[in-house]
């Protein structure tokens, strides 16, 4: 069934929980007395709740996605610190044999 814009706005405000409570009501009764209605909102309710677990999901792996990428990053740092480790060593004892030297 299709529905106007007056009944989508409604069903909408009523799976979002944006209804006031005397309109909220109201809108259950309509549904008790009409199958289609409740069949729609039962959709409409379906599909929010698919929407919000593939949102859901989306921000996990964009989460895990950037924790990987840290851990690459964390990875690179020890390789870089020790190369500068190994150069600074070895200017020490380049420095240090040729004081004993000279």
């Amino acid at each position: 069934m299709r529905w106007d814009a007056h009944w989508d706005k409604k069903i909408d405000s009523y799976v979002l929980g944006l209804l006031p409570e005397k309109e909220r009501k109201a809108f259950e009764a309509e549904m008790a007395a009409n199958p289609a209605l409740r069949e729609e909102v039962l959709l409409r309710r379906d599909i929010i709740i698919g929407l919000k677990a593939a949102e859901r999901k989306a921000l996990i792996n964009k989460l895990k996605k950037h924790f990987q990428e840290e851990q690459n990053i964390q990875q690179t740092k020890p390789w870089y610190k020790k190369i500068v480790l190994i150069a600074v060593v070895l200017l020490l004892l380049i420095a240090l044999l040729l004081y004993l030297v000279f």
